[in-house]
């Protein structure tokens, strides 16, 4: 019976870990695609300024 209960908890905990592993690599996505959209406006700022 005890035994089931920590495979229980450690379950939980292991799914907790997941869920937030898979948090941070959504946010990390994010990042990177914020991070992308800026070095495209730096290029375009910079293409800008050496078309006028």
């Amino acid at each position: 019976m005890i035994h089931e209960e920590i495979q229980r908890q450690i379950s939980a905990r292991e799914y907790l870990i997941l869920s937030y592993k898979d948090k941070i690599n959504r946010i990390q996505n994010k990042i990177d695609a914020l991070g992308e959209e800026i070095i495209k406006l730096k290029i375009r700022k910079v293409n800008e300024e050496a078309n006028r």
